[in-house]
């Protein structure tokens, strides 16, 4: 047998009326959300700017041996000449050949892009042995892979 469905309560025994000490506090609660938050145009700029110069490390067993800063959309598209965007999936898998051919370019992207050590490119080439070039490629085309799942979901 079906039963009767009980009849709902008014809305008001539900939601009692706020009291005005209840109502003072809601109001404080809102405006400390709506001030929590700057609206100063120089904070907000150089929060934004703070957060575009974050850091990633590349680490070697265990080790952050360099600290590289995230690069822009325009950055990582110049950075990542076409020929070399097909080993993004097996950036260990670059032939030699273009590794040198564009050897010069990554140097250049390094200096740009490495905050920690800060070399220039002709001190990274110096510097640098083909297996942190790799560690470089590895954490750009990284990068690149996330901004493109990015941009597709978008």
């Amino acid at each position: 047998m079906a039963t009767k469905p009980e009849k709902e309560k008014p809305i008001t025994e539900k939601f009692p009326p706020m009291s005005p000490e209840d109502i003072e506090r809601e109001e404080k609660a809102i405006k400390k959300g709506k001030t929590k938050y700057s609206m100063e145009q120089t904070e907000v700029e150089k929060a934004l700017a703070d957060y575009l110069e974050i850091t990633d490390p590349i680490v070697y067993k265990d080790k952050a041996i360099a600290w590289v800063r995230r690069p822009t959309m325009k950055q990582l598209r110049a950075m990542i000449p076409p020929e070399m965007a097909k080993y993004f999936d097996d950036p260990k898998s670059v032939p030699e050949e273009i590794g040198k051919k564009y050897e010069k370019h990554f140097y250049i992207k390094m200096a740009e892009l490495i905050k920690i050590p800060k070399y220039t490119a002709e001190e990274w080439e110096d510097k640098a042995n083909p297996w942190f070039v790799r560690l470089f490629w590895e954490h750009i085309a990284n990068i690149a892979k996330l901004m493109e799942g990015q941009v597709e979901g978008f």
